[in-house]
C-alpha cells in the first residue's frame, strides 16, 4: 500500500474491519439489548451507529500503527510494515520463546496477562503498534493501544478509551462503552509505563489495576522499561525482548538502506564483520542498530562505546544535510551552533529527567525553555525557534497532536548524564543521583559510568565495594557451616534476596509491600522479579528483591572486563523436592542472617542459595556478583588512586 492509500484506509481496511465488527461488536450489541431498554437509551446508540464508531476506530488505529518515526529518516514517516524487524520475546518464568511475526495469534491465546519488560530501546513500542496491526489483520480482538504517559488525574484510562472509540461528538452512553469492556473479546495494551511522570505514577498504577480487574475477561498486555512497581502485577506473565542476532540487526539495516537513497550497508556490513567486536554491544539492541545506520551515514565510522556513539548521533543530526540535494543545510532558526544547542539540551533533559517527564505541551515545554533561558544568561534565543528546531531541523523530539516530546527517552538520559557531568558540582549530583534509589535513573548512571569514569570510580564504586565488604565481615557470623557454603550465601545476598510464601488465599501485593516498611531488614531491596507455580503440589510465590547498588554492579559488570565481577550461572540438579523448608501462610521469609528464620535451617541453607542462584542465571539479562577477595583488593587499589590524586599540584609547572 503506497503511503497516498493511507486517506483512503476506510475503503482499504473494509474487508478487514468487517470481521472484527460482526464477530465482536454485533455479538455484543445482542447482548446488550436489555440493559439498553433499562438505561433507555436510543437504540441508534447501540445499533449502527456504535459499529460506525468502532470501525472508525479501528481504521484510525491501523493509520496511526501504520507509520512510524524513525531517527534515522528525520521529518519523515515510513511504514512500519517495511522496517519492523521480528523481535522474540521469552518468558521469564518457563524461558518459552515466542516471535512476534505477522500472526500473535498463539502468543496472544496462552496469555492473557503479558508483561514485556526491558531496557532502553529494546523495541517495546515499536513492538505495540506491530502486534496492534497483526491482532487487526488476523481478526483476533478488538485493540485498544494506551500510552501511558498520558494519563493523568485530568485524562484516566477509561477517559482516554472514550477519547479513542468516540473522538468527535462523544454522543454515548460512557456506561455503555464499560459494559463493551466488561463482556471482552479486546485486547488492551498499556504502552510505557516508565515514561509515566513520578507525580502520577500511584494514580497511573491504581487506575491500571481497577481497569483489570472490571474488565477481566480482556487480554494485557503492558510494557515498560524495568521498574520496582510492575511486580505488583503478580497475575502477569513477564517476558524480556531477546538480543538481536546478528543476523537479525543486519537484516534490519539492509531495511533501513531499502528505505534510504544512501546505498551504504554493503560497506557497514563489511565494517561490522572487521570490527565485531567493536560493534557487538550495539548490534543487539534495535534503537542503537537504527542508530549506527545513522552515525554511519554521517561519518563512515564505527564508534567504540556508548556515550561516544550518542554524541555522534547528536553531531549527525545537528549538521544533517541531504546528500541527495548538493550537500543543502537546513539552518537553524534559533541561531544557536552546536555546543549552545547542547548548553540547552542538557539542561532541559535534567530538568525534566528529575521529574520523569519525557512528553509536554508546548506550554509546558515553553515554560521549562523560559526559566532555562534565565539560567544562561550568556544565551540568547527565541524559545519558539527552539522548539521549531528542535522538532525539524535537529529531530530530536516528535510532535503528536498537540504534544511534543524527546525522539526517544535514551536521549533524554544522555543529556542529563552530560549535564551533571559537565557541572563543577558533579561529585554532589552523582551521589545525590545514586542515592535517590529511583530505577528511571538508571540508564543516566549507566551513561556516567562513561562519561565520568574516575569520579564514578572514587564516589560510587568504592561506596559499594565499601558496604560490601562491611556485609561482608559482618554477616552470618553465627552459622557452623562449611566455609564454601557461607561464602556463597554471603556474595549472592549483598545483592539479591529471595523471599517465599505461600500462594494460596493470599494477596501478592501485601508482600510487594514489605520491601516499602523501612523499619525491616529488607529496606535496602527492591523488587525485581517474581514467580508463581506449583512446588510440591503447592502454590507458591518467589519474590525476588535486588539492591540499588548491584543494579550498579550490573552496569558496570555489562561495560567492563572486571577481575572482580563474574556473571552468574546457574546451579545444576536444584530439584522442587530439595525444597525442605517450612512455608508461611501468612508472611513471606526473606533471605536474611537471622537464625531463627525458617531459611536459615541447615537441612536447606545451601540449597536454598543454589536456588536463587540459579534463578538469577538469565540468558536475555546478565546478573554478576562481587568476588569478595578480588572486590577486596579493587577497593585497597581505588583507595590508593585517590590517596595519590590527592598528593598531585596541579599548578607545579605554571
Amino acid at each position: 500500500m503506497e503511503i497516498e492509500d493511507i486517506k483512503n484506509l476506510s475503503i482499504v481496511l473494509k474487508p478487514v474491519v468487517e470481521p472484527l465488527i460482526k464477530t465482536f461488536i454485533q455479538p455484543k450489541i445482542d447482548k446488550l439489548q436489555q440493559w439498553v431498554k433499562k438505561q433507555n437509551l436510543k437504540s441508534e446508540v447501540a445499533n449502527r451507529l456504535f459499529e460506525n464508531k468502532f470501525q472508525n476506530y479501528l481504521v484510525q488505529t491501523y493509520k496511526d500503527c501504520l507509520m512510524i518515526n524513525v531517527l534515522v529518516f528525520p521529518n519523515q514517516q515510513i511504514k512500519l510494515k517495511e522496517i519492523y524487524q521480528p523481535l522474540t520475546i521469552r518468558s521469564t518464568k518457563d524461558h518459552k520463546s515466542f516471535k512476534i511475526d505477522k500472526d500473535p495469534r498463539k502468543l496472544l491465546k496462552e496469555y492473557d496477562r503479558i508483561l514485556i519488560s526491558d531496557t532502553a530501546g529494546m523495541g517495546k513500542s515499536t513492538l505495540m503498534k506491530w502486534i496492534t496491526l497483526s491482532i487487526i489483520d488476523t481478526s483476533l480482538f478488538i485493540p485498544i493501544r494506551i500510552e501511558l504517559n498520558k494519563i493523568n488525574n485530568e485524562n484516566t484510562i477509561i477517559e482516554e478509551i472514550f477519547k479513542q472509540i468516540d473522538p468527535i461528538d462523544q454522543s454515548f452512553d460512557k456506561d455503555l462503552i464499560i459494559k463493551f469492556l466488561e463482556l471482552g473479546s479486546f485486547c488492551i495494551i498499556l504502552d510505557g509505563f516508565d515514561e509515566t511522570p513520578q507525580s502520577d505514577r500511584d494514580f497511573v498504577l491504581e487506575r491500571m489495576k481497577s481497569l483489570i480487574s472490571k474488565a477481566p475477561k480482556n487480554n494485557f498486555i503492558i510494557t515498560s522499561r524495568p521498574e520496582p512497581e510492575l511486580t505488583s502485577f503478580g497475575s502477569f506473565q513477564s517476558f524480556n525482548i531477546s538480543n538481536l542476532k546478528k543476523d537479525e540487526s543486519l537484516a534490519l539495516l539492509e531495511k533501513y538502506d531499502q528505505s534510504s537513497s544512501l546505498n551504504i550497508y554493503k560497506d557497514l556490513e563489511t565494517d561490522i564483520n572487521q570490527n565485531l567486536n567493536q560493534v557487538k554491544e550495539i548490534l543487539v539492541n534495535p534503537f542503537l542498530v537504527s542508530l549506527l545506520y545513522k552515525t554511519y551515514s554521517y561519518n563512515k565510522n564505527i564508534p567504540s562505546r556508548k556515550s561516544t556513539f550518542y554524541n555522534e548521533v547528536y553531531s549527525a543530526l545537528f549538521k544533517h544535510h541531504d546528500l541527495s540535494k548538493n550537500g543543502f543545510r537546513r539552518d537553524k532558526k534559533s541561531k544557536l551552533d552546536i555546543y549552545e544547542f547542547r548548553l540547552v539540551l542538557r539542561r532541559l533533559a535534567f530538568e525534566t529527567a528529575k521529574q520523569s517527564e519525557t512528553e509536554y505541551s508546548i506550554n509546558q515545554l515553553t515554560a521549562h525553555l523560559e526559566i532555562i533561558k534565565k539560567k544562561l544568561i550568556t544565551l540568547d534565543f527565541k524559545t519558539s525557534y527552539f522548539i521549531e528546531d528542535l522538532e525539524s531541523s535537529v529531530a530530536l523530539f516528535l510532535k503528536e497532536g498537540i504534544h511534543i516530546k524527546w525522539a526517544h527517552k535514551s536521549f533524554q538520559d544522555y543529556f542529563a548524564a552530560e549535564f551533571i557531568c559537565a557541572h563543577e558540582k558533579k561529585n554532589e549530583l552523582i551521589s545525590k543521583l545514586v542515592s535517590i534509589k529511583n530505577a528511571s535513573y538508571i540508564n543516566i548512571i549507566d551513561f556516567i559510568i562513561e562519561l565520568e569514569p574516575q569520579c564514578f570510580r572514587k564516589n560510587i564504586e568504592f561506596q559499594i565495594l565499601n558496604k560490601f565488604n562491611d556485609f561482608w565481615n559482618n554477616r552470618y557470623q553465627e552459622f557452623k557451616l562449611n566455609e564454601e557454603v557461607i561464602s556463597k550465601r554471603k556474595s549472592i545476598n549483598f545483592g539479591y534476596t529471595l523471599g517465599i510464601v505461600d500462594g494460596e488465599n493470599s494477596k501478592f501485593q501485601d508482600y510487594i509491600n514489605l520491601f516499602e516498611n523501612k523499619e525491616n531488614v529488607h529496606k535496602e531491596y527492591m523488587p525485581y522479579s517474581l514467580k508463581i507455580g506449583p512446588k510440591n503440589n503447592r502454590t507458591l510465590f518467589e519474590i525476588y528483591g535486588i539492591t540499588y547498588d548491584q543494579m550498579i554492579l550490573n552496569l558496570i559488570g555489562a561495560k567492563r572486563n572486571n577481575n572482580y565481577l563474574k556473571l552468574i550461572k546457574g546451579e545444576k540438579n536444584i530439584r522442587n523436592k530439595d525444597l525442605k523448608i517450612r512455608i508461611p501462610k501468612t508472611s513471606p521469609n526473606f533471605m536474611d542472617d537471622s537464625k531463627s528464620n525458617p531459611m536459615n535451617k541447615l537441612k536447606s541453607f545451601d540449597t536454598l542459595t543454589k536456588w536463587l542462584i540459579s534463578s538469577l542465571s538469565r540468558p536475555s539479562q546478565k546478573n554478576y556478583q562481587l568476588d569478595p577477595q578480588k572486590a577486596l583488593k579493587e577497593m585497597e587499589k581505588i583507595q590508593e588512586e585517590i590517596n595519590t590524586e590527592s598528593k598531585i599540584d596541579l599548578m607545579e609547572g605554571f
